[in-house]
């Protein structure tokens, strides 16, 4: 499930340098993941790099990605079971762990959490969460934050609720990568 789509055949005035925007396939007791259909209907757009990654804990499959396409600014999907909204998530807590279970940390010589640094634009179907989970979204949010601190890279998070408009999540996307470009 970790193929990319590389659709960079020239930037459509977004963001300078490479785009990564990514989601994730079926996990637990969800036999479909909404991010991964976003993605899909993104893959087509020039000037992005997308891919839907297997829900787990695993740092080299995301930093694989990193290597292969070096993103300038990356945009994590990620679902969410109980958002009514999208959650604009503003931090990653160096924490790992299922829902119920043991929690561990991530980077054991990291900080206790990473501020996200691509702040996507309010709307009202959005709303601002500090609170990503202990759960591979907040995993990929921290991996992801620690490649930004060494590569002068954006990152932002949203969690996507389980029914939501993809038509819609995906015009907000491509909005916001042309009023955030640097």
């Amino acid at each position: 499930m970790e193929a990319m789509n590389t659709a960079n055949k020239g930037s459509i005035g977004m963001s300078p340098g490479p785009i990564l925007i990514y989601g994730f396939g079926p996990y637990d007791e969800f036999e479909h993941n909404i991010t991964s259909d976003v993605v899909d209907a993104l893959a087509t757009l020039p000037g992005l790099t997308t891919t839907t990654f297997e829900a787990r804990f695993d740092r080299p499959m995301f930093e694989r990605c990193l290597t292969a396409c070096r993103p300038a600014t990356i945009i994590g999907l990620g679902q969410h079971r109980h958002a009514r909204k999208l959650r604009l998530e503003r931090r990653a807590v160096n924490r790992k762990g299922k829902r119920g279970g043991p929690l561990t940390m991530i980077d054991p010589l990291g900080p206790a959490a990473l501020a996200v640094n691509l702040h996507l634009p309010d709307r009202p179907f959005t709303t601002v969460a500090y609170d990503a989970g202990t759960y591979v979204c907040n995993f990929s949010m921290y991996v992801m934050l620690q490649y930004c601190a060494l590569h002068e890279a954006r990152f932002g998070f949203i969690h996507v609720p389980l029914r939501f408009d993809v038509a819609t999540l995906t015009d907000y996307l491509t909005q916001a990568l042309r009023t955030t470009a640097a």
